[in-house]
């Protein structure tokens, strides 16, 4: 691009650079409700810092200098308002992509026939700006919650990032962490989903008694997720369970999910929160789970509702019978072994057998049979389940 058309190319954009901003913040309004909730003041100021950053881009495009030189000091004041309004995490990644896009749209859709060429040639430049902004917005946002005492350190940043999906590259580097491939996600609430102030003041005061390097943190909707680092441990998951147990003086429930890559931590918190509240349908007792445990619980849990009335009735007439259920479900849970379960329900081996002659009775089906016993296990999980 020659000179005389770089400079009919600024012009164009210089002049445009206030809608095209205009453009930018009405697009955040309509994707991000607080964006739209903004006070007039904090719009205006806003306006400004971002009118000051695309001309700054502008200047950087004329000079054929890189997108990366420009000054980002308007970012910090745009960071600061965007944290006060108390917008997300995910809100502040989104709102980056948002402004170059729209800004870049609107100037192409502005642009006459000859010179769209030339405007497509400054689109390709800002490529990197999205970039550019994300990374500052997303560090000064952070930096001001950490002023103001919002968040406590920088392992709850890096646990807030993580869960988002947000490629934590950056802050890794940045905060001297190491870099990890894997790790275990540790899920954890209270067992009857317990929500509130309160409980919301009892689940930060343990993410702050977790301060070490290996474990990052942050909160869920009604408890707390652990993302541990140090995965060669199998059994810190287990310690970690007993203490917070003991500090919060409620019944907690935890899940782990075992060797995350950290790419998949988002989906490894899913399948956490998805097994607590199959634990809390099944009534179990709270405890420390493996993710991998629940497996058939979730699968059938999850099944065509049709098929769960199906199973549930195979049962009717054992669960009505109280010792019968209890001893179904002792059976289950220790495999069909006889003194194990006879033991369990402090009952003689021969009553057992008796009450397992019922139950086959009942059901229609042998207890006793090694491949009858998964179906029996399916359909217990059917009926005990809300």
């Amino acid at each position: 691009m020659n000179n005389l058309v770089r400079e009919r190319v600024v012009d164009f954009l210089t002049s445009h650079s206030e809608a095209a901003v205009e453009k930018s913040l009405a697009a955040a309004d309509d994707e991000i409700g607080k964006h739209a909730e903004l006070s007039p003041a904090a719009r205006s100021t806003c306006r400004q810092n971002l009118h000051i950053l695309i001309l700054d881009a502008i200047a950087k495009f004329q000079c054929d200098r890189k997108v990366e030189d420009m000054d980002l000091r308007p970012v910090s004041e745009v960071a600061r308002i965007y944290a006060d309004a108390g917008f997300s995490d995910c809100d502040i990644l989104k709102i980056a992509g948002l402004i170059v896009r729209s800004a870049m749209a609107y100037m192409l859709g502005r642009s006459s026939a000859e010179m769209v060429g030339d405007v497509i040639d400054f689109v390709s430049y800002s490529r990197n700006a999205v970039q550019v902004l994300e990374y500052s917005l997303i560090s000064n946002y952070r930096d001001t919650l950490l002023e103001k005492g919002r968040i406590s350190s920088a392992n709850e940043v890096v646990g807030r990032a993580l869960v988002q999906g947000y490629p934590a590259d950056f802050l890794l580097a940045e905060l001297n962490l190491p870099n990890f491939v894997s790790c275990t996600v540790v899920v954890l609430s209270s067992i009857r989903s317990e929500k509130g102030l309160h409980i919301r003041r009892l689940w930060r005061r343990v993410g702050e008694g977790l301060e070490r390097p290996d474990i990052h943190w942050t909160f869920i909707e009604d408890g707390i997720v652990l993302i541990l680092t140090d995965i060669d441990n199998n059994g810190m998951a287990r310690r970690l369970h007993r203490r917070i147990c003991e500090s919060m003086g409620i019944q907690i429930v935890s899940v782990v999910v075992y060797e995350a890559s950290i790419n998949r931590i988002p989906e490894a918190l899913e399948d956490g929160v998805e097994c607590i509240e199959v634990i809390r349908r099944m009534k179990y007792p709270g405890g420390c789970y493996d993710s991998r445990r629940l497996m058939l619980e979730r699968i059938v849990l999850s099944a065509d509702p049709t098929i769960l009335v199906k199973a549930r009735r195979m049962l009717q007439a054992v669960v009505s019978d109280a010792s019968l259920a209890d001893t179904l479900s002792a059976w289950i849970a220790h495999n069909g072994h006889r003194a194990r379960t006879a033991g369990t329900l402090n009952i003689h081996p021969r009553t057992l057998d008796y009450r397992i002659g019922k139950i086959r009775t009942l059901a229609e089906l042998d207890p006793t049979d090694p491949s009858t016993v998964p179906l029996l296990r399916c359909a217990s999980i059917a009926w005990s389940a809300d």
